[in-house]
């Protein structure tokens, strides 16, 4: 189990339309933080093909009681949930990377092959939102914003 970050794929655009940027997006980090992510991950790839390791790559999103802002109401996983995605890692055969994140109407990041390693997500953002749109207006980053771009706008 590696806990890698969605700072490792950060200035990737999401899919035209609104669609979940896939689990296995191709690197494009956003600080030298996501850089050394993404040799974390190569180094798993390595060790998966090289020496026969399971390995499971967690892209974490934001890990916190509540999402503190609106962009967390995009990447937010409650500790239940990254809990249970830890338990399916841990279990999975073979090499995976995953997004870490809660199964929000909001979310940007596919859950697909987290799924298919057997998480199921059991919370989302969503009784958060309107509370923090009220505090903090509706989020303006919408389907080709990077995940960068909207930290960068807070």
């Amino acid at each position: 189990m590696l806990m890698g970050s969605h700072h490792a794929a950060g200035f990737q655009s999401r899919p035209e339309g609104g669609a979940d940027l896939p689990d296995y997006a191709f690197p494009r980090p956003d600080t030298f933080y996501g850089v050394s992510k993404v040799v974390m991950e190569a180094l798993g790839s390595l060790y998966h093909d090289r020496f026969g390791m399971n390995v499971t790559v967690i892209r974490l999103g934001t890990c916190n009681e509540a999402p503190a802002d609106t962009r967390g109401l995009a990447t937010w996983i409650s500790a239940d949930d990254l809990a249970r995605l830890v338990e399916a890692g841990l279990a999975a055969t073979g090499y995976h990377v995953v997004w870490g994140v809660s199964d929000s109407p909001r979310r940007w990041w596919s859950l697909e092959e987290a799924k298919s390693i057997g998480y199921v997500s059991r919370d989302s953002s969503e009784p958060f939102a309107a509370a923090l749109i009220e505090e903090q207006g509706s989020p303006t980053c919408r389907s080709r914003c990077t995940t960068a771009r909207a930290a960068s706008s807070r």
